[in-house]
């Protein structure tokens, strides 16, 4: 590998990385039917958006499962101590159903500049123990780095000769439709 193609892939950078998102959730969304939303696109979290379309949180089904661990819904394991209720005061897995994903999402969300560099990204992502991380550019979210994210980029740096390092490093557009879940309704759109 020659040292200037060398020196173009270690300045990847978040932009270079990052998978457009077009799936986002809205905050005021239950919790149950978000997660039939993230079965449905065939994802385990996802960038959780105010009415102004910023992000502000990232939902998903670890935040469920730590707080099912918490409430000790989960309590057939012998590791599991008895926890405090849930945020509302209850105890039960009727919460779930009527409660709101703002109640459980990581906020706020792991995130990083789209210059990121990354060093900077994986540096991030081990610091905030989260699989995800917004790429955003003040309040606007331009993409997520995940772990497939991150997969489909090694695999166009390997695959691309170095004369096509720009288009190897260019983002890749999310495979699902343009997706924002309001409120009960999905309706296409973008994020910004």
């Amino acid at each position: 590998m020659a040292n200037s193609e060398l020196e173009q892939r270690r300045g990847a950078t978040a932009r270079a990385i990052m998978r457009v998102e077009s799936f986002t959730l809205s905050a005021d969304l239950p919790i149950q039917y978000a997660l039939s939303l993230l079965q449905e696109n065939q994802r385990t979290e996802c960038p959780v958006l105010d009415t102004s379309g910023s992000p502000v949180g990232l939902f998903g089904i670890h935040e469920v499962l730590e707080h099912l661990e918490r409430t000790s819904l989960l309590a057939g394991s012998p590791h599991l101590e008895p926890s405090p209720v849930s945020p509302l005061g209850e105890h039960s897995l009727a919460w779930l159903e009527a409660a709101s994903i703002d109640t459980l999402m990581l906020s706020p969300p792991p995130a990083c500049e789209p210059d990121c560099s990354l060093l900077g990204v994986l540096q991030e992502m081990r610091r905030c123990r989260h699989r995800s991380l917004l790429v955003v550019e003040g309040d606007r979210l331009l993409g997520v780095i995940d772990a497939a994210a991150l997969h489909d980029w090694i695999e166009r740096q390997i695959s691309q000769p170095a004369a096509s390092s720009a288009e190897a490093s260019a983002p890749v557009a999310a495979t699902q439709d343009s997706k924002v879940a309001q409120g009960s309704q999905v309706g296409s759109g973008s994020t910004t």
